[in-house]
């Protein structure tokens, strides 16, 4: 004969299936943004503690809206129009990814194009290297997104490996009053990236790197 369902039985059939809703809500955004003791919430079930399941409820919701916040924070949108480098500048080219990409650092490729025995090679001849490879440039709006975001653990990982080396952004050519076309970077300032700018008739040595995208896709 089958056993009635207790009051008991019936809500920690509920926090399961909630659990189970919420955990399939908030992870299909990232793979791993939450999680839950599993255990431990039984173990409150079979002692039949009711408020201490809700607590640890509360504690896995909080936990997945403040990582879903942080995954919204890191949406970069790459159609957002470019901030200019300085006054007068207008922006000549876009020849970056479009669209809008959650930002993942490991995503981000940094590389130089230099050729055995070059010392330096001009910015145009880097932009042209980085295309004839087929590289996928992102646009100026990661250089902001990697400023903005320097103090957030993962992105201060990713800038402390670059540091002493100037990040270049070839996406988005600007232009000046006189025709000189700049690439936007970052560089360290005062123990802090700042947004700075390249001359494209600069020489750009081994310490200048482009951000390119590891997918390699257009």
């Amino acid at each position: 004969m089958a056993t009635k369902p207790t009051s008991l039985d019936q809500f920690g059939s509920f926090i399961t299936s909630l659990l189970t809703l919420l955990m399939a809500l908030i992870t299909g955004k990232s793979k791993k943004i939450a999680e839950i003791d599993g255990d431990k919430v039984q173990e409150l079930i079979d002692r039949e503690d009711k408020q201490s399941i809700i607590n640890e409820l509360i504690k896995f919701i909080n936990n997945g809206w403040k990582m879903t916040y942080l995954i919204a924070a890191r949406v970069l949108d790459l159609d957002a129009p470019a901030k200019m480098p300085f006054s007068g500048a207008t922006l000549k080219e876009r020849s970056g990814m479009s669209g809008r990409i959650v930002l993942d650092l490991q995503k981000i490729k940094v590389i130089h194009k230099l050729q055995e025995g070059e010392s330096y090679i001009t910015g145009y001849e880097f932009k042209k290297r980085l295309i004839d490879d087929k590289e996928t440039l992102f646009n100026s709006n990661l250089i902001d997104s990697l400023v903005a975001g320097q103090d957030e653990p993962d992105m201060k990982a990713f800038l402390d490996q670059h540091r002493g080396k100037v990040l270049v952004d070839f996406g988005d050519t600007f232009s000046d009053s006189h025709g000189r076309l700049y690439v936007r970077c970052a560089i360290v300032d005062d123990e802090r990236w700042v947004s700075d700018c390249h001359w494209l008739d600069y020489d750009f040595h081994g310490h200048s790197l482009a951000l390119v995208s590891a997918n390699n896709t257009k």
